[in-house]
């Protein structure tokens, strides 16, 4: 009989598994648009660089908020910030060079594009696989609630047993 998985154990698998899953949609998109199956239109690079422009500058304000908060430092990873922080660092400049000067050729976004949901991807997966082993303190104090919830309905449960007169009391 296999032994059922402890909380924290289920929340590291539900966590790594779905930073895996994002990695493979990002090397999915990462390859359709390199082997050209996903067109680059002007349109689609405009998307993309205004996208890239809103997340880029968000995940830098994400990354600023967590050098310079001791609580968001002590719930976050310093893997996490690090390792994301090169995509905003590209992408906003090339955006604005792409918007203000059109330097940057559509067909070179045929590479770049792939390029950062490579990048991405790997961070997804050196994330996954670092959290297993180290998860984030969040995680570690989900699992602790769930135990404590856990245990409070099992003696919940108990004292109800205990009140409750059995059949053989009754006769």
């Amino acid at each position: 009989m296999k032994k059922p998985l402890d909380d924290l154990t289920k929340a590291k698998l539900i966590y790594s598994g779905e930073l895996l899953a994002f990695c493979l949609v990002a090397i999915v998109l990462g390859t359709l648009t390199l082997t050209g199956v996903i067109a680059i239109t002007e349109n689609r690079v405009n998307w993309a660089t205004w996208i890239t422009l809103i997340g880029g500058s968000l995940v830098l304000g994400n990354s600023i908020w967590f050098f310079c908060s001791k609580k968001k430092r002590s719930k976050g990873s310093w893997l996490d910030t690090l390792t994301v922080l090169p995509v905003p660092l590209a992408t906003i400049p090339l955006g604005i060079i792409h918007f203000t000067t059109k330097a940057v050729p559509d067909s070179a976004y045929q590479y770049i594009i792939p390029a950062l949901l490579y990048y991405v991807a790997l961070v997804y997966v050196i994330q996954a696989i670092y959290h297993w082993f180290h998860p984030l303190q969040l995680l570690e104090e989900a699992a602790k609630e769930e135990d404590e919830e856990k245990q409070e309905i099992t003696e919940q449960k108990e004292e109800i047993a205990d009140k409750t007169p059995s059949d053989s009391e009754k006769e």
